[in-house]
């Protein structure tokens, strides 16, 4: 398969047909992973309200309502490498992924901070590290409000400064109908969810998701 389009944007859309394809697509990136112990490699997601959710989750903290851009697995040691998401249905079709390439933000001085200053990932156990790492000769970017926290205060004012350049941009809406699925470089990229649609009482929609690992040589 030519990656040509994932390596230049960040992100590939494409079309599968089932969740064979799904894992077949997986597996050509790299290792599927599970995104936590005891859970399947493939994890389907619908939106649901806050009681139901996991603790520390984003759906515990939102809801129904919009998610803010994050990486995926940023509570890991190393973030997974891609991140995968088919729509297996959307009656709606009204509540897009949003997608947001940190090439297209991030300066050189501000990317220096952000490699140089500490956060401490409220994870278990918790541990420290900056927001841009280098592994393996590429950069990994890492971001979710809902586990980090500067961990002095430069790393504060590198946040206020972080938080800023997001919304320097425009971003992308990927528009969700069944079998439309996205690959998503989660060391570049960083993702949200809209909201609900404005007086949408239900949603079918079903998102199934996967998470990659490099693959070791």
């Amino acid at each position: 398969m030519n990656w040509k389009q994932l390596h230049q944007n960040g992100y590939r859309l494409l079309r599968t047909k089932d969740v064979g394809s799904l894992l077949r697509l997986a597996n050509e990136l790299g290792d599927p992973i599970s995104s936590r112990p005891g859970r399947p490699v493939l994890v389907e997601l619908k939106p649901e309200p806050s009681h139901n959710a996991r603790t520390s989750s984003m759906t515990s903290r939102f809801g129904l309502h919009s998610f803010p851009l994050h990486t995926d697995g940023a509570f890991r040691l190393v973030p997974p490498r891609f991140l995968i998401l088919r729509c297996e249905r959307d009656s709606i079709g009204d509540r897009p992924t949003i997608i947001l390439d940190s090439q297209r933000f991030l300066n050189d001085p501000l990317r220096a901070r952000l490699r140089a200053h500490l956060w401490q990932v409220n994870a278990r156990p918790a541990f420290y590290c900056s927001l841009l790492q280098q592994i393996e000769g590429l950069l990994c970017l890492r971001w979710d409000t809902n586990i980090l926290r500067p961990a002095h205060r430069s790393a504060q004012s590198t946040t206020h400064d972080f938080d800023h350049a997001l919304t320097s941009i425009p971003t992308v809406s990927i528009r969700w109908e069944p079998n439309l699925t996205i690959i998503i470089d989660n060391w570049r990229l960083l993702h949200a969810r809209a909201d609900r649609p404005e007086g949408a009482d239900y949603e079918d929609r079903l998102l199934q998701r996967v998470l990659v690992a490099a693959r070791k040589e």
